[in-house]
């Protein structure tokens, strides 16, 4: 009944919450230079996020590779490598991947400094 769902409507979309912490996790991982939002020019938090790497793309892709991470790349919809499609509804999924591509190339084991071209 209209009455037993206005508690539900007045509390919010806990999908909100998990798009925007998932956001904030990019936005500060965003400052080790390793990628970047692509952002429209007008910014809304969606389900989905578009990244496009400031490293080697076969690096990266060898890096999530190795450690089982699986994430659209822009060849599978019409654009370089360079660009990652990532859903943004699991935080701690968008928190291991900051943490694996910056923890990579800050130990440059992996990823190069290099800027890829797009």
């Amino acid at each position: 009944s209209l009455h037993d769902a206005l508690p539900i409507f007045e509390r919010g979309s806990s999908v909100i919450g998990l798009i925007e912490s998932s956001f904030a996790l990019l936005r500060d991982g965003e400052k080790k230079g390793v990628f970047e939002l692509v952002a429209p020019e007008r910014k809304v938090e969606t389900g989905y996020v578009l990244i496009r790497a400031r490293t080697d793309a076969a690096e990266l892709r060898s890096i999530l590779d190795q450690r089982g991470i699986h994430v659209m790349w822009g060849s599978e919809f019409g654009l370089s490598d360079n660009y990652i499609r990532l859903e943004t509804l699991e935080p701690r999924n968008i928190q291991v991947f900051v943490e694996t591509v910056n923890g990579a190339y800050r130990k440059t084991v992996g990823l190069t400094s290099r800027t890829a071209g797009c």
